[in-house]
Formats: structure tokens, sequence, C-alpha cells
């Protein structure tokens, strides 16, 4: 989960679990949330720091490459077909479908 896909620049983010999850302190610069003045403070850290910045994109690269959308999505789609193995088609059933849908009651057919 990255706000940004790393690129050429820096990210600047709020210090979130779900963040902090994925990036370290290496790969991203945090801000703390709510407190303009923790922005404003590594915004001017970075800015002073081109070796900082430089540290940051390569970091936040390496580590962004294991989750990044092409794999996950891979990862989703195969979760997805795991999970259909053993499912009996919907095709033909419409009407049973139906049914159930009218008469709770029958239910076990679905």
């Amino acid at each position: 989960m990255c706000p940004r896909e790393p690129g050429d620049l820096p990210v600047l983010v709020s210090r979130l679990k779900a963040i902090r999850h994925y990036f370290s302190e290496d790969a991203l610069a945090f801000f703390e949330p709510n407190d303009a003045s923790d922005l404003a403070k590594q915004m001017v850290r970075l800015y002073r720091d081109q070796p900082l910045r430089a540290r940051l994109v390569t970091n936040a690269r390496a580590e962004y490459a294991p989750i990044r959308w092409e794999l996950m999505k891979q990862r989703y789609l195969e979760l997805m077909d795991h999970m259909r193995v053993g499912v009996p088609s919907m095709e033909g059933r419409r009407h049973e479908i139906a049914l159930a849908t009218v008469a709770p009651r029958k239910r076990t057919l679905l």
C-alpha cells in the first residue's frame, strides 16, 4: 500500500500503521498525523538533504518491489481461482436461484 508508486522522488507520508506495516523509516519520510509543524520539518529536512532523498527513493523502490500491483494482482487472481475450485457453476441454475430467493425455506439448493 503505497500512496504513490515509488519513482524518482522521495515520498513524504503521514505515519499510519497501515503504511508502516509495508514501509520502513529508510524508505519513506514520515510525519506525525495531524501535525503541521512535523510535516513542515520533514519537508525542510528532505529539501536540504539530497543524499537522504536519494536513499529514500532507492529503498522505497526495493521495499515496494514485492508488493507492487503487478504481483498483488496476480496473487489476488490466483486466490479467486483457488476459491472457485469445486464450486459448481451457476449457469443453468437461474430457476433454482430464483425459487430460493422467492421462497427462502427452499434454500437447500444453494
